[in-house]
């Protein structure tokens, strides 16, 4: 069992975009799909994560995507929130550190499903915050997908039920990710060990391309905060995304101005 902290005040956003290929067959990633001028879906998935006050992002990918995505989002984003409540945001600033993590060479074409790249995050986040300090290892992960389009503002607002005691999942028309859509949801530490357990005991071989509801189904919805969300668009395939391309709600997704590719200055190649 993972020993938990409940006084760590860390929320790990994980956007997972390692698994099996979406049908809409496309020369590039899935994830960079574009949503509007000069916007791809995965920068829209690390801007909602920033929105919901994650303290750290990081992205589940395999490793031969890592070069574009990570010249495209760099190394950290701005806290939103912080760029809009200072008049001189460069002086207090606060930058939310973006992190790419490869899955493992021996879970290629075993493992290819987003759930199992939500699972694996969480445990590499987990092992990596222990070697800092136990007081580091996150509260609650917060799984955003690129392939779900939500409003940011109902996000923005649920900050502080992310941070209070019970977990969240964001529903439209009373569906969620039990339900096999891409909308955001939170799991604790010991979610994350029933789920971890629950996907070693079931799914063994080359039998483990499963979805979020069956990697996730120890999760009890009973015990978590219910969010409603105003709309909500599934892009994960040719009809559902021309259909999100075609709505009014995509005027609402134009890239921030402040979302712009940024580099730790000395520590990592220009």
């Amino acid at each position: 069992m993972i020993e938990t902290n409940d006084y760590s005040t860390h929320i790990a956003g994980i956007i997972p975009i390692a698994g099996s290929p979406l049908p809409i067959n496309m020369p590039w990633h899935d994830s960079l799909m574009p949503i509007h001028e000069n916007y791809h879906a995965i920068e829209r998935a690390v801007h909602t994560a920033s929105m919901a006050g994650c303290n750290t992002i990081w992205i589940v990918m395999y490793r031969e995507s890592q070069p574009i995505i990570r010249s495209k989002l760099g190394e950290w984003v701005y806290d939103p929130e912080s760029v809009w409540k200072n008049p001189w945001p460069a002086l207090q600033i606060k930058q939310i550190p973006v992190y790419y993590v490869a899955i493992n060479a021996k879970d290629r074409k075993r493992r290819d499903s987003l759930a199992w790249s939500c699972l694996y995050g969480a445990g590499v986040i987990t092992r990596a915050c222990k070697k800092i300090s136990k007081w580091v290892v996150p509260k609650r992960y917060l799984v955003v997908s690129p392939y779900g389009i939500v409003p940011e503002e109902q996000i923005k607002s649920s900050r502080e039920l992310l941070r209070g005691t019970n977990d969240i999942v964001f529903k439209h028309k009373d569906k969620s990710f039990k339900d096999d859509e891409f909308t955001p949801f939170t799991f604790s530490q010991d979610v994350y060990e029933s789920c971890r357990i629950n996907f070693r005991d079931e799914y063994t071989g080359q039998d483990t391309k499963k979805k979020l509801s069956e990697v996730f189904s120890p999760v009890d919805l009973s015990t978590y905060t219910k969010v409603d969300l105003d709309w909500y668009y599934n892009i994960s395939n040719w009809e559902q995304y021309s259909k999100f391309i075609a709505s009014p709600h995509n005027s609402l997704c134009a890239r921030p101005k402040y979302m712009v590719t940024h580099k730790w200055w000395g520590l990592v190649d220009p």
